[in-house]
């Protein structure tokens, strides 16, 4: 039967078809959903579907017909890749989801399942739509609609309809959660999903346990990217490594590339937070195997999303190896995602890869120091702007204002130009204004970081010191959440930024202490920046730290600090030479001159 229906489906060029067979005259009649691509279920959200059959009346009512054409448009959600497929998913969508809440609101249909289905389709319905368009408010309904569901049925009377109700539920909390930054929707995702893996074990069901395994490490995995512990992300790896137990290449290919994809997300995630080059190179594996699968003739959207992954992994590893050739594959890749991901057809996807080509294009900017690529970065993220809205979508809103605020900061610095640094503060003002320590503790605090680094730059051009001490209030609220422990790579970032801070408060106001405490911050950033971890920034906190360390051996007359300072110095010179900019080694050996002249004529008097 599945081989005839691909028959037909090639035949048309179709995308889905319904496939029904008559068990007995006029009693009653098996339906089943063949996708063009896939294997019946859904390959975008890695549900099952809440209908799978349906078993027909005398009549085809109305209801089974929305029912049916709800289930079908959600089956084929991932394959409209093109704007006509996409305009008329997203056309029938709406009509039978409002034909459904109108079923629903005056229905006379008594029987309990028979409801549930209705509000099961129509949730799923609401999810599709609401995922399409990254609408809240429709992912909210959504929610609401599939919780209707999980209160008819109970575990012990139909524990499959109630695990795969859970399972379903549980999606859409993900994805609102997703949406809202609201951690508590996150939270009831993994009971609804933990729930449902009481009833669909590995023994007794295992494709259905991989799927709800695999979108039980998505939950932990969104829930651990915004905590200050990491123990969420590893739980979320372990996950994935357990699903693909089960989702081989060789029998299940296509849900074996989505969690590799999703395994690839973990580990960057992850690698990030600890900067680890090593788990970094594994989500980059991840993703490069998903590709296999995952081709553009294949599956479009899914490989869009898989460029987008890969350009996200090499750019983090780029971006602590200092290496301009793996922010060039980054950027690459978010360029091609952005091949399927036109604002006319999916417009939240389009956002996203502006936001993230703005990232790699900000970096390789400052690396190269190319004014164009931070100036195309402001582009990428005000083109980002004019889809994410505070109102519905504000933890995307935040996050390119803070990606936006940095591309200013650079700008400023490079050009000179204070209103730049201004514009900056202001983004990051607003960024905060939606990221609440409470709520989103690491968002929130990396806002403090880059407004702590804004004002500084503000504090240089500026006398006195009233900026630099809403920077160093900033940088300090930041270290408050960014700890050695959980997130020593952050922390060590924010260390050595508070050491530029107290370093200038302490030459201004000639104060000891201040100049104390910049060289305690700037040793501590060393714990990590280590030349073998990453010797570009070790340099430069070799450098901060030699020049705190040579102001207070000339302020106190000590000769040990000017000795330490010479030593810092010659440590960032190693560290940028041969391959180092020529004007920065010849400024390191002009402060290493100048350390040794105090030396020589401190040890002369």
């Amino acid at each position: 039967m599945e081989k005839r229906a691909h028959k037909v489906i090639e035949r048309w060029r179709a995308d889905l078809a319904l496939v029904g067979s008559v068990k007995r005259s006029e009693e009653s009649l098996n339906l089943w959903f063949i996708p063009r691509v896939g294997d019946g279920t859904l390959d975008r959200g890695d549900r099952p579907y809440y209908l799978q059959r349906a078993t027909l009346t005398d009549e085809f009512r109305q209801d089974r017909q929305e029912q049916l054409s709800a289930t079908a448009l959600v089956a084929v959600a991932p394959l409209a890749d093109t704007a006509t497929r996409g305009g008329l998913l997203d056309e029938g969508l709406l009509n039978t989801t409002r034909k459904l809440a109108s079923l629903l609101e005056g229905s006379t249909i008594e029987n309990a399942e028979r409801r549930a289905a209705l509000q099961a389709a129509l949730g799923n319905a609401l999810l599709t739509l609401g995922e399409r368009e990254r609408d809240t408010t429709r992912v909210g309904e959504a929610v609401e609609a599939l919780s209707a569901v999980v209160r008819v049925f109970t575990c012990e009377q139909e524990p499959q309809q109630w695990a795969m109700a859970q399972n379903n539920l549980g999606y859409a909390l993900l994805n609102l959660g997703d949406l809202s930054g609201e951690l508590e929707h996150i939270t009831r995702a993994i009971r609804a999903f933990r729930a449902s893996l009481t009833v669909f074990t590995r023994e007794r069901m295992p494709n259905q346990w991989a799927t709800v395994q695999n979108n039980l490490g998505n939950a932990l995995l969104t829930l651990g990217e915004r905590e200050v512990d990491a123990s969420r992300m590893r739980e979320a790896i372990e996950v994935y490594l357990a699903a693909l137990e089960v989702r081989t290449r060789e029998r299940m290919p296509l849900d074996w590339a989505i969690t590799q994809n999703n395994l690839g997300n973990a580990q960057m995630k992850l690698g990030e937070r600890e900067g680890s080059s090593a788990l970094l190179y594994r989500a980059v594996k991840a993703y490069r195997l998903a590709l296999k699968e995952r081709t553009r003739e294949k599956v479009p959207l899914d490989w869009a999303m898989a460029h987008n992954n890969l350009g996200n992994a090499l750019f983090v590893l780029g971006e602590l190896e200092n290496k301009v050739e793996l922010l060039e594959q980054a950027r690459d890749a978010f360029r091609a995602a952005l091949q399927e991901y036109t604002y006319e057809r999916f417009p939240g996807k389009w956002a996203l890869a502006h936001h993230n080509l703005g990232n790699i294009l900000v970096v390789l900017g400052d690396q190269t120091g190319k004014l164009v690529l931070l100036r195309e970065a402001v582009v990428a993220y005000r083109a980002a702007l004019t889809r994410y809205s505070r109102e519905s979508e504000p933890l995307d809103w935040a996050k390119t204002n803070c990606g936006l605020g940095v591309a200013f900061g650079i700008l400023g610095e490079r050009e000179n130009n204070t209103n730049h640094f201004l514009e900056a503060a202001k983004c990051f003002g607003q960024a905060l204004e939606v990221l609440y320590r409470a709520h989103l503790p690491v968002d929130w605090a990396a806002a403090q970081n880059n407004l702590g680094n804004v004002l500084l730059k503000l504090g240089e051009r500026e006398p006195g010191i009233a900026r630099l001490r809403q920077a160093r209030q900033a940088l300090e609220a930041a270290l408050e959440v960014r700890n050695h422990e959980q997130m020593p790579l952050d922390w060590a970032t924010t260390q050595n930024n508070l050491g530029n801070v107290l370093f200038l408060i302490g030459e201004r106001l000639g104060d000891l202490a201040t100049l104390k405490n910049a060289v305690r911050a700037f040793s501590a950033a060393l714990e990590f920046r280590t030349p073998e971890r990453m010797p570009l920034k070790s340099a430069q906190t070799q450098n901060n730290l030699g020049n705190a360390l040579a102001s207070l051996g000339e302020r106190t007359g000590d000769s040990q600090l000017l000795l330490r300072a010479i030593q810092a110095y010659e440590a960032a010179l190693q560290a940028f030479a041969p391959e180092g900019p020529k004007n920065v080694q010849e400024n390191l050996q002009a402060q290493i001159n100048r350390a040794r002249d105090i030396l020589n004529n401190q040890l002369a008097n």
